[in-house]
């Protein structure tokens, strides 16, 4: 009774060479001579070599095999593993997708009052956050799913319903406790203004469901640019907040979230904001396309339209969109945040983006421009190489490309023809596409489809 039970849940050499006898003929008395059970070690190795899919299918194969595969430690080999395996070109190392969308359709706000829903459903953020984890949103039914692309995991989560109109919704990990939260800002339709926002947390897995933060609730008159999806880093999800909020007295700067805390604070703008605010240009030819508020003394400004945040090297980064400044050379500027938050933020300009006169008209005229990933560098590097490293971009035209500072030029990365239109006259503001990696990543409850 042992031993039939043993064999059911181990994987026995005699089991695999029945599989090879069939492809390789080997006798009855060879397959007898050989060993038991295969060691621990070769197993993992096995497993290891595999493409993340494949090994994912392999939970179902016995107790043990699960077991191995959904251990921390091997998720970290794992990990390592695939960041250290060579590759000929960055297409083999960058793998992004877009969601297949359904039919346009009404997104019912409240009685007498719709919308046009577009782009549902689509993936929400341009990375995946803890390695592998994406999240995919259905805005106008505040509905949720967790995905890993790489293994085809996925895990729906319960609908957020707050009678409101949800204008952002992001996810990030909390290293300290493992958890994975889904934070929802909404705007409540039974106020007589939109200014005012509530905020909902979804801790994956908590039985309590959607919840507000334990610690602390929006500020008042919050606004952001809900045409952006926040960016997690450092433990925290981020959000740039109105422009108007800019020249205003109102809250200015960087709008922050800590998953371990549940508590807002704001970080300090780089320099250039205050520099970028330029005035109002009525013949400008992208003037329908611009973020303009009126200060203070009532003199209308405008900002350019590409400044998106961005999560680098661990770091959160802002890109400065010098597309509509005649008066400095360049196209954009990546800075990044290398310092802890506080009045003392260090923002440092990390990368410049200056592309050959003849070339750019993907990044000229398209709405927001995101830097992704830096491309890895040759392990023994000098800095002044890692400032000519490439960098990926992705832009509201729903394509990516790939920029390399020493010939100042692009190399389209992909395209997302299938789904989304790509027109002159279009004014999408979202990115509808992400970034994946082969993970293992595995969240309690998950499910495993045939794709």
């Amino acid at each position: 009774m042992e031993a039939n039970k043993r064999s059911r849940d181990e994987p026995t050499a005699a089991v695999i060479t029945e599989e090879a006898k069939k492809k390789t003929k080997i006798t009855p008395a060879a397959a007898a001579a050989s060993p038991a059970f295969l060691p621990d070690e070769l197993i993992s190795e096995v497993l290891l070599r595999l493409p993340s899919k494949s090994v994912a299918r392999f939970r179902s194969v016995c107790r043990s095999w699960n077991r191995l595969v959904s251990s921390a430690a091997f998720d970290r080999l794992y990990h390592d593993r695939q960041q250290q395996a060579p590759c000929s070109t960055y297409h083999h190392l960058i793998k992004l997708a877009a969601a297949r969308s359904a039919p346009p359709h009404l997104w019912k706000l409240c009685d007498g009052v719709s919308l046009h829903c577009d782009h549902c459903p689509r993936f929400i953020g341009a990375k995946p956050c803890h390695r592998g984890i994406l999240l995919l949103g259905r805005q106008c039914a505040g509905a949720y799913t967790l995905c890993n692309l790489s293994t085809g995991g996925f895990l729906g989560l319960p609908p957020c319903r707050t009678g409101g109109y949800p204008c952002t919704a992001g996810i990030g990990y909390n290293s300290a406790t493992g958890e994975y939260k889904v934070v929802q800002l909404d705007s409540r339709m039974d106020r007589p203004s939109w200014e005012s926002l509530d905020c909902q947390v979804l801790t994956v897995g908590d039985s309590r469901g959607w919840r507000c933060p334990a610690s602390s609730s929006l500020p008042n008159n919050t606004r952001i640019e809900d045409d952006m999806d926040p960016v997690f880093a450092n433990g925290c999800l981020h959000w740039i907040l109105d422009t108007e909020l800019l020249v205003r007295d109102k809250p200015q700067g960087i709008l922050s979230f800590s998953l371990a805390t549940e508590s807002f604070a704001t970080v300090p703008l780089p320099p250039f904001f205050t520099e970028d605010l330029v005035p109002y240009d009525t013949h400008h030819p992208f003037i329908g396309r611009v973020r303009s508020a009126k200060t203070t003394d009532n003199r209308m400004v405008m900002q350019p339209i590409g400044t998106a945040l961005a999560e680098l090297d661990g770091c959160l980064g802002i890109i400065r969109d010098l597309r509509r400044r005649r008066d400095v050379d360049g196209m954009f500027e990546v800075w990044k945040l290398k310092e802890h938050y506080g009045s003392g933020a260090a923002w440092s300009l990390d990368y410049r983006i200056q592309l050959a006169a003849s070339m750019g008209r993907e990044l000229r005229e398209t709405w927001l421009v995101v830097p992704i990933c830096y491309l890895p560098s040759a392990a023994n590097s000098s800095s002044s190489e890692e400032e000519k490293r490439k960098i990926v971009l992705a832009t509201t035209a729903h394509d990516a490309h790939v920029y390399d500072p020493q010939t100042r030029t692009l190399a389209s990365l992909a395209v997302a023809h299938d789904n989304y239109s790509r027109s002159d006259d279009d004014h999408d503001n979202l990115l509808c596409m992400a970034l994946y990696q082969e993970s293992l990543v595995h969240v309690p409850g998950m499910e495993y489809g045939a794709n």
